[in-house]
């Protein structure tokens, strides 16, 4: 066989077992211990929920899940391969603790998780000590603390205030401002599920100051004057978040809705695209203290007589480091 012919078959035969292990499920343990080996057969199977006999010795996990594009990943396969690699390891016993059934938002195949096992006897009585049961329920409380510990508040209310600055150009009849500061006031509600996916509303309101002249009686003269700007945002938001720990949760969102700007001589309303990103710290169930940077682009109407390039859009862009109190519930 030549060179080139033989590159080629092992290129093939390399690419062929790519394939199988990609439509082959995944087999995962996690051994403890071992006995020696014997057929599938011989391994009894309890269901999620089962009682197995007491004096029956817990040898290790098993997990048999998708993998990527798996095929042929039906009930009785999924568990044909649990019951093999309990025999492998010498046991005579699977007990299901997790299966997870095919879903139109999630895997086409079965997934199964269980303990492998080594049953000396098939005597189950409850009023007897049972070890592997006892720590299966140890292990489904932790589990449930460590889930309840990292879910983020199901409601919070939270109130803002901080420094703000508008960082897109602003004209006036004194020149133009390229970084106006002011402050901002915001209060928001969220909604979280226990994906840590979530809805909310928020309203912020931005104030600032500028400087600009006006005209003297009979426009004889000038005087420098103080002129408000004010942007007022409202609307629905979608949410993440997720606590870092005990005490420490992210969120992150993002917006669209109404915003106003008014510059004491006219105002003008459109959309509002809102992004924010905070870490709170958690003091107790009811309450918190938190900061978040968030920015908001407003795009709206152009007002008449306002010339301004082709490539831009009228519209005011203004990012915020705020701090405030969080209320959950």
């Amino acid at each position: 066989m030549s060179k080139k012919l033989l590159l080629k078959v092992l290129v093939m035969n390399g690419v062929a077992v790519l394939m199988l292990s990609a439509c082959s499920p995944r087999v995962m343990t996690e051994v403890t211990m071992t006995y020696p080996a014997r057929t599938a057969e011989e391994v009894t199977v309890f269901d999620v929920g089962d009682t197995v006999p007491n004096n029956s010795v817990a040898l290790g996990k098993v997990a048999v899940v998708d993998r990527w594009i798996t095929t042929n990943c039906g009930y009785d396969r999924m568990l044909s391969l649990a019951k093999e690699k309990t025999a492998e390891i010498g046991g005579n016993g699977l007990l299901l603790t997790q299966h997870t059934e095919p879903g139109f938002w999630g895997s086409n195949c079965h997934q199964l998780m269980g303990t492998m096992l080594m049953m000396n006897d098939r005597i189950i009585d409850p009023t007897q000590p049972n070890p592997v049961m006892e720590g299966l329920k140890r292990e489904a409380e932790e589990t449930a603390r460590t889930i309840e510990e990292r879910t983020p508040p199901t409601n919070t209310f939270k109130v803002n205030f901080g420094p703000s600055c508008i960082v897109s150009e602003i004209q006036s009849a004194v020149g133009t401002y390229k970084s106006l500061w002011g402050w901002d006031f915001a209060a928001e509600f969220q909604h979280s599920w226990r994906s840590g996916v979530g809805v909310g509303a928020n309203v912020q309101y931005f104030f600032a100051k500028y400087d600009d002249v006006s005209g003297g009686p009979g426009y004889e003269y000038y005087i420098m004057t103080k002129q408000n700007f004010t942007i007022l945002y409202l609307g629905p938001t979608i949410t993440w978040g997720s606590k870092l720990s005990k005490n420490w949760l992210l969120n992150v969102e993002l917006g669209l809705g109404y915003a106003n700007v008014n510059d004491s001589y006219q105002s003008s309303s459109g959309l509002g695209l809102q992004w924010k990103m905070g870490i709170d710290y958690v003091i107790n169930k009811q309450w918190g203290i938190g900061i978040e940077a968030n920015s908001i682009a407003t795009y709206m109407k152009k007002p008449d007589g306002l010339v301004i390039p082709d490539d831009k859009h009228y519209g005011f862009n203004r990012v915020n480091i705020l701090a405030g109190v969080r209320y959950y519930f």
